[in-house]
């Protein structure tokens, strides 16, 4: 990947969470590490420690850094190659790929670069700040009823997350890696509607902000996407099945769009 967008947005995230990770681990790490030593001559029954699962950015509800990050992953996720279709289309250079591949090909490759570029470029900053954040804290398996975590028991997962929470992290890459790719491709979707660059790629972002706004509104929680693609899941009122049927809409919206690009005798 040469494309200096993509290199330059994921240094750009990976700053973001070594900031939180500065912010909010190490000042964990300090403040454990005064309270032990101050009570280490004093048996301690209630003193709950710290852990890698609410500390780490996707668990961490006091930082402004988790709520910058997962409120721009739309705006993340298109940065590094989803305008290369429109202008391929506009600069007429499919035409130069035509003579050497298949219509069908070259759409299928650029949906599936343009997906993975999207994905890794939110995913990869994610995972390296929670190895960061193990490398300090311990993966205690977490205890609701300390009330350190940011999950009740009402939202999704929250019973992985309170007995295997690791599989629960991995189900979180996964979810933000699927999201985030499809938030990737939809701009070339978008692209049928206007040639706009711009309005292609602000389409992901402002409509996540919408369905935000909007939902709130009529207290329809489950169905915001801002909030089921955060690990953390501020303010709850998530489950499964509403994150399921949102993703898989955007996926027949991409799969539709695609087809058409692969029939579309204009491109």
């Amino acid at each position: 990947m040469r494309n200096k967008g993509f290199w330059g947005i994921l240094v750009l995230c990976i700053v973001i969470n070594v900031l939180q990770y500065r912010d909010i681990t190490l000042l964990s790490v300090k403040y454990m590490d005064a309270v032990m030593a101050k009570l280490k001559n004093i048996k301690i029954g209630t003193l709950y420690p710290h852990s890698v699962y609410n500390n780490w950015i996707g668990g961490d509800l006091e930082s402004y850094w988790h709520y910058v990050y997962f409120l721009l992953i739309p705006i993340i996720a298109v940065i590094p190659y989803s305008y290369t279709y429109n202008y391929d289309r506009k600069s007429k250079l499919t035409i130069n790929y035509y003579i050497r591949a298949e219509r069908k090909d070259y759409v299928i490759v650029k949906y599936i670069i343009t997906f993975l570029a999207g994905a890794v470029v939110v995913t990869i900053p994610l995972v390296c700040n929670f190895v960061l954040t193990m490398m300090k804290l311990p993966l205690i398996t977490p205890q609701a009823s300390t009330g350190t975590y940011p999950l009740n028991g009402s939202d999704m997962f929250a019973d992985i997350f309170y007995t295997r929470p690791m599989l629960y992290i991995l189900i979180y890459f996964a979810v933000i890696f699927v999201y985030s790719g499809l938030m990737a491709v939809l701009p070339m979707g978008i692209s049928y509607f206007t040639d706009n660059t711009f309005v292609q790629l602000s389409t992901p972002f402002i409509g996540n902000i919408l369905v935000y706004c909007i939902c709130n509104v009529r207290s329809m929680y489950r169905y915001v996407p801002l909030r089921f693609i955060d690990p953390a899941q501020d303010g709850g009122f998530t489950d499964a099945a509403s994150a399921f049927a949102i993703i898989l809409l955007l996926l027949i919206f991409n799969i539709v769009m695609a087809v058409r690009g692969m029939r579309d005798e204009t491109l």
